[in-house]
Order: structure tokens, then C-alpha cells, then sequence
């Protein structure tokens, strides 16, 4: 099972560490959750496909974030 928000991970390497920290707060990731169940053509996309390019540039527009994919 993934770890939860701020929860500690193993990375496999042996060596454990707390997950990084989550760029939006929860409030603000129900609001992308909402934004993306619009889907992309609500974005001015020509399908229904979300890519991560797709969603960092929403999250980009949308909440002032940058991500590294």
C-alpha cells in the first residue's frame, strides 16, 4: 500500500526517510481532484486523456505550482 501524506516510505534502498512533503494542502488537492474530473477537453484538449504533462500544466495554471515529473 502507498504511504499516506507525510508518512514514512521505504525506499528500497534500505535506507527510510519521510516522504516529501506535499506541494498542495489537502483543501487545494479536492480542488484538483474537481478540476480534473472535468476532464481534459474542459481545458481546451482534443481527447479525454490525462497525461502528467497535461495535469503538471494544470497545476501549474491552476495553483501557481510547480512539479517535477
Amino acid at each position: 500500500m502507498a504511504p499516506g501524506v507525510g508518512e514514512r516510505r521505504d525506499t528500497g534502498s534500505g535506507v527510510e526517510g519521510p516522504a516529501s512533503r506535499p506541494k498542495l494542502s489537502e483543501a487545494l488537492f479536492a480542488v484538483l481532484e474537481q478540476e480534473l474530473a472535468k476532464g481534459p477537453v474542459a481545458y481546451g484538449r482534443p481527447d479525454q486523456a490525462w497525461t502528467l504533462v497535461r495535469i503538471k500544466t494544470l497545476v501549474g495554471h491552476r495553483f501557481r505550482k510547480s512539479l517535477t515529473l
